[in-house]
């Protein structure tokens, strides 16, 4: 009989003796027909000694070390792509280096799915729990109880345990393993797509909670591990939302008045809310903004983050709602959960009662929830719209709405007929009092007749949106466009797949006269040096993580590229390397059920202000839009420590708009126009916008080789129409303002050297 189960264990640093018993416990299996790949992730002495003795006493293991350590995940597919090369192989599992798996555990599993419908892919079982020593844990049948469960609860809830086995020919439709640590959670939502499962009712394994070197164990003594595998664990559901066309449910209003440190608790314990499918947009109302670096510790892909300093609790109502494209809405209130579960059951209760006006009985901590029907203005008794005698009015004095949850509809319907402040509330602003309705500087400027055309300030006085244009353009209901729902945003970052030198003119200055310099070893690791220790810089220090980066490098180079990042620790999960034929490709497989993509530009060694993803996300583009040009940034040379302020006219930091169905196919929107400020510069041709905001620093250092701050500081470039292509403005000279705005971009860690 031919071996037809394909096992891989992935270890790193390992206990001899655990290791050696969960090697053991796999050998004798009483079905033998396996083969055992034992990946060594990262060389450690004992591991590898243990691992060759056993390889060279039984011909069903193999052993693959791997110099360096990457993590489970990268361990876990080149085992399996090793097994995939063998046609005999129908079923895969993957088993950890200290575990105890019983001796029926592969043909239980196998047999399983052996006798199962042919749609059906995974099989898992039950398991028990140990400590080190082996001994029982008393939590075992508690952690079984919710193993049973139909594979539509997965989205919610990860349930299949460690105990599993699925069918080969249904793990070729996916990709392989990522995101570690929720590595199973992923793959198993992503291959549930394609089959279905099967629980088996018996203990097939142990499962050790604490042993020295297990994930479980430093996640657990590791609050930044913590949060890292809460942001995954979320970010592979919305991922999966997403590509099942699951919107979110509920809208959580999250306002930062004061005590930003006491805040940042009650957000811990809105992320750890069992119940997982909502936005939560964050209101920092604080008067520096100062929630913002709380919310960089807690990355979270469900935030979104707004500053409205020293604004008031009334004054966020009605943006919150037009923000809020869910059916359900709360008002956060201090102290509303008190436990894991409490949100889920809250919003079960809610939607399990379809005719209740409130449920406060059983909840009342929450207050009151209502239905959309059964909510009028007679019933709410909160303070829409007045107005507070205190800028910063704290969540506890306040009696509006929050701790409650509405249906949206509802809500915005109360809103609209309580919005109008002081007496005048429910009556409708005439016609004379409109002059006086705008507030701040407007109130002079009332947007009728004549005097539209001088509303809009800066460049954009002259376009005027009037009439039934004007009436599309401010409805938020209208709106079709990119939202930070809809759309992917991919940072493209070109390495040296681009030839810069073939494209200069030929009266350039060039720093490296020999062709093809940016092929060979010594360029790219000087290149990757200032990648690592600039660019990527950029990227970590994003307030909003929710986007990708390919730093694409010319085909050839591949030996180099790799043999360059062994020198630096493994990059952030969504930060990748790859060559130019295959960048498409992971563009693509990317962009499954979203509507648009967005193409954001930025070389290797130059930096986006950390703002700048989150803006994107929140900006809305004319749908006849195709690319985003900002114009305005900083020009930096690392070597003399200079920072200036910098204007390009069509600048290589852009971002092009694309309708997903029309990016695959094939439509490029092309840029392509070398000159002597850039080669993306045909941007401008295009039906474009203009950022107006300082978001992009153009880095001069000493590997640069066609762009140098004192050619810029000299001369400026003019088109045939005489416009200027490039101004190089104030240079910076305070060293505080100077690291302030270095920081802005780099991270509040960098230094500038001195």
């Amino acid at each position: 009989m031919e071996i037809d189960v394909g096992i891989v264990m992935p270890v790193y640093r390992q206990e001899s003796s655990l290791f050696r018993k969960a090697i053991e416990s796999i050998i004798n299996q009483k079905y033998s027909y396996f083969h055992l790949v034992i990946v060594i992730d990262g060389v450690t002495p004992n591991v590898i000694s243990i691992a060759k003795e056993y390889a060279s006493k039984d011909s069903r293991i193999t052993m693959i070390p791997k110099k360096d350590n990457s993590g489970t995940n990268v361990a876990l597919n080149i085992g399996f792509n090793f097994l995939q090369k063998n046609t005999n192989v129908q079923y895969l599992t993957w088993v950890s280096s200290d575990n105890i798996y019983y001796p029926d555990f592969v043909g239980v599993l196998k047999e399983r799915l052996e006798n199962s419908p042919p749609h059906v892919g995974l099989a898992y079982s039950g398991f028990h729990l140990i400590d080190d020593n082996g001994k029982h844990n008393n939590a075992t049948d508690s952690w079984n109880a919710r193993l049973n469960q139909p594979k539509e609860n997965l989205i919610n809830e990860y349930f299949i345990g460690y105990a599993f086995m699925y069918k080969k020919v249904f793990s070729q439709k996916i990709e392989g393993y990522k995101y570690m640590p929720v590595e199973d959670y992923d793959y198993f939502l992503r291959l549930t797509e394609h089959c279905d499962i099967t629980f088996i009712p018996q203990k097939l394994m142990a499962f050790r909670l604490s042993s020295p070197y297990s994930n479980s164990l430093q996640i657990k003594n590791s609050l930044e591990k913590r949060r890292r595998r809460r942001y995954l664990l979320h970010l592979v559901r919305k991922e999966a939302r997403q590509r099942r066309n699951i919107s979110p449910e509920l809208t959580i209003i999250f306002p930062v008045s004061d005590s930003p440190l006491q805040a940042k608790q009650e957000l811990e314990k809105v992320l750890e809310q069992s119940f997982s499918n909502y936005k939560l947009i964050i209101h920092d109302l604080t008067s520096n903004g100062e929630f913002h670096s709380i919310i960089n510790e807690i990355p979270d892909v469900r935030i979104q983050y707004l500053s409205t300093p020293n604004g008031t609790l009334d004054n966020i109502l009605l943006k919150s709602l037009e923000l809020a494209d869910t059916r359900l809405v709360m008002f956060f209130r201090r102290g509303n959960f008190r436990n894991y579960s409490h949100l889920k059951e809250l919003v079960h209760s809610f939607n399990s009662n379809p005719s209740a006006i409130k449920i406060s009985d059983k909840f009342p901590e929450f207050g009151k929830v209502y239905k959309k029907k059964t909510l009028s203005e007679n019933q709410y008794t909160g303070s829409f719209g007045e107005k507070s005698k205190k800028k910063t009015l704290p969540e506890s004095q306040y009696t509006g709405p929050f701790g409650e949850i509405y249906k949206k509809k509802a809500l915005s319907e109360i809103y609209k007929k309580k919005a109008l402040s002081g007496k005048s509330k429910k009556k409708a602003l005439s016609e004379k009092s409109k002059k006086k309705a705008l507030s701040g500087k407007s109130k002079k400027k009332a947007l009728s007749g004549k005097s539209k055309k001088k509303a809009l300030s800066g460049k954009s006085k002259k376009k005027a949106l009037s009439g039934k244009s004007k009436k599309k353009a401010l409805s938020g209901n209208q709106y079709t466009g990119p939202t930070i729902a809809n759309n992917r945003i991919i940072v493209y970052i070109p390495f040296n797949n681009l030839n810069v030198q073939k494209t200069l003119p030929k009266n350039l200055h060039s720093n490296s006269p020999k062709e093809n310099t940016h092929l060979t070893e010594e360029w790219i690791n000087k290149r990757i040096f200032i990648f690592m220790n600039f660019t990527l810089k950029s990227l970590i220090n994003q307030s909003n993580q929710n986007y990708l980066a390919f730093i694409v490098y010319h085909d050839s180079s591949r030996q180099f590229i790799e043999k360059a990042l062994q020198n630096y620790p493994k990059l952030p999960f969504n930060i990748r390397f790859v060559s130019s034929s295959e960048y498409e490709k992971a563009v693509i497989e990317t962009l499954n059920n979203y509507k648009y993509f967005y193409e954001l530009h930025l070389y290797s060694d130059d930096a986006y202000h950390k703002n700048y993803i989150e803006q994107l996300y929140h900006y809305r583009p004319s749908l006849q839009t195709k690319v985003l040009i900002c114009q305005n940034g900083y020009i930096y040379d690392s070597i003399t420590d200079e920072l200036a302020e910098y204007y390009n006219l069509s600048s290589s930091f852009n971002c092009l708009i694309y309708k997903v169905t029309d990016y695959l196919k094939g439509v490029r929107h092309n840029i392509f126009q070398p000159s002597e400020t850039g080669i993306w510069t045909g941007a401008i041709r295009l039906p474009h916008e203009i950022i107006s905001e300082r978001v992009y620093i153009n880095h001069s250092h000493k590997a640069n080789s066609a762009f140098f701050l004192k050619d810029e500081k000299r001369r400026i470039w003019r088109n045939k129409k005489g416009e200027p292509l490039n101004l190089f403005g104030k240079t910076i000279t305070d060293k505080e303002e100077k690291q302030r705005i270095l920081q802005e971009f780099l991270g509040s860690n960098y230094r500038m050297d001195t």
